[in-house]
């Protein structure tokens, strides 16, 4: 008699947890080390918070449950288990979880120790494309950079933008939005759900951006203001097709580089001004610029169109500019 053919472990269908999905969210925004703010969470009227003190994040949920778990451990214990599942909450305030031949027991601390957050008010629609452009622009903010303009990301009205000092990026969302300065911190979280975002909404000194299913993630705003720099981007440039060989031969020399810099002749990049390094062949680049090779690397993805040589912001300077789908930027070179 044949045997029935057995289904192949690509079809067979995962059954997810929505308790634990909604903790995965959270933990977006939380830490495994730290104070006990940042790596545990608040379990309460149905819902879960977590917050680090800068970003915060929270999600409905099913189990009414009041404690404030370790984020990690009960995301472990949870994972552990299959749909034979069991949550209870001691006396003690610790979380006993139990599935099959599983058993852990979940620390906690007092949920009053977290503080309660509550999300803004959502007063505006908003979708994926507001994602997309803060994942672009993200990549150059840094969180413990010294200037607001470098640890942060603009939001404004149409379009993101971000810098590192050297390098600045535009993405454009097409949405009608307030003028506000987001931590470095909320690239993360926002960028690494695949949950879509539907509405948005903001106060004096936050802003919350909510999903389809109800959860949201929530930041504090820097009160700073930043300078103005639409006029980096909006120089007089001449856009042409990026040389066929030019990330190419960029790849190719640029372990030769002793000082991270590419410098540009006629037709040719090279590591070095002197004859030593490496060079290589790539018709159309002009002879001058100095542009720092990680630099360069960081726009690869997004350039489309380019012009190596636009007027930098002093007599003595260059600037490369770029256009790129739905994305533009400009970055210095160095003195000529």
């Amino acid at each position: 008699m044949a045997r029935k053919p057995r289904t192949p472990k690509a079809e067979i269908a995962k059954e997810t947890n929505p308790f634990l999905e909604a903790l995965r969210f959270v933990n977006l925004v939380l830490h495994d080390k730290g104070a006990p703010i940042e790596t545990h969470m608040r379990l309460q009227n149905k819902t879960v918070v977590g917050f680090n003190g800068i970003i915060g994040a929270g999600s409905l949920i099913q189990e009414d449950i009041y404690a404030a778990p370790n984020a990690k451990l009960i995301i472990e214990a949870l994972s552990k288990c299959g749909q034979n599942l069991s949550i209870t909450q001691l006396d003690n305030g610790r979380i006993s979880i139990k599935s099959d031949k599983f058993k852990a027991i979940v620390p906690c601390i007092d949920p009053n120790s977290i503080p309660v957050m509550l999300p803004d008010t959502p007063i505006a629609s908003i979708n994926n494309e507001l994602k997309k452009a803060i994942e672009a622009v993200g990549v150059l903010a840094t969180e413990d950079a010294q200037r607001i303009v470098a640890a942060s990301i603009l939001i404004r009205q149409n379009s993101c933008l971000a810098t590192n000092g050297s390098i600045i990026f535009e993405a454009w969302h097409g949405i009608d939005l307030p003028t506000l300065a987001i931590p470095k911190a909320f690239v993360q979280p926002i960028v690494k759900t695949q949950k879509q975002l539907k509405s948005f909404g903001f106060s004096a000194s936050t802003a919350t951006f909510w999903f389809e299913d109800k959860s949201w993630i929530r930041s504090q705003l820097f009160k700073e203001e930043w300078p103005q720099v639409d006029h980096l981007l909006n120089r007089p440039a001449k856009f042409f097709d990026i040389p066929k060989d030019f990330w190419e031969g960029l790849d190719a020399i640029a372990p030769f580089s002793n000082d991270g810099l590419v410098y540009f002749d006629d037709g040719l990049i090279k590591t070095n001004d002197d004859g030593q390094g490496a060079s290589y062949e790539v018709s159309g680049v002009p002879k001058g610029p100095i542009y720092n090779i990680k630099n360069l690397m960081t726009i690869r993805q997004h350039a489309k169109q380019i012009d190596f040589v636009s007027q930098g912001i002093s007599q003595d300077t260059t600037m490369l500019c770029f256009v790129g789908d739905k994305i533009r930027g400009a970055m210095l070179g160095r003195v000529i």
